[in-house]
């Protein structure tokens, strides 16, 4: 397995455990190692719901409203 593959089977199971907090920080270091569009798409996704999870409301809103308007813009 690449060393991406492994973080994002980390980054995962933090945030199937519930730890927003974790999850959320990893999930901005792999948006940081500019990934592909598509994987970009599901990050942001991801981030918001991590967000959530711990708890940071009015950034997982802002986060979930930027990744709409990133997914929107890529479909034009």
């Amino acid at each position: 397995r690449s060393d991406r593959e492994l973080f994002q089977k980390l980054v995962g199971e933090f945030h199937e455990r519930g730890d927003g907090r974790r999850a959320a920080l990893l999930y901005r270091e792999l948006l940081a190692a500019d990934p592909p569009e598509s994987a970009r798409r599901w990050t942001r996704y991801m981030l918001a719901d991590a967000l959530r999870l711990a708890g940071d409301f009015a950034a997982a809103d802002r986060e979930l409203g930027d990744a709409r308007k990133e997914a929107t813009a890529g479909s034009d």
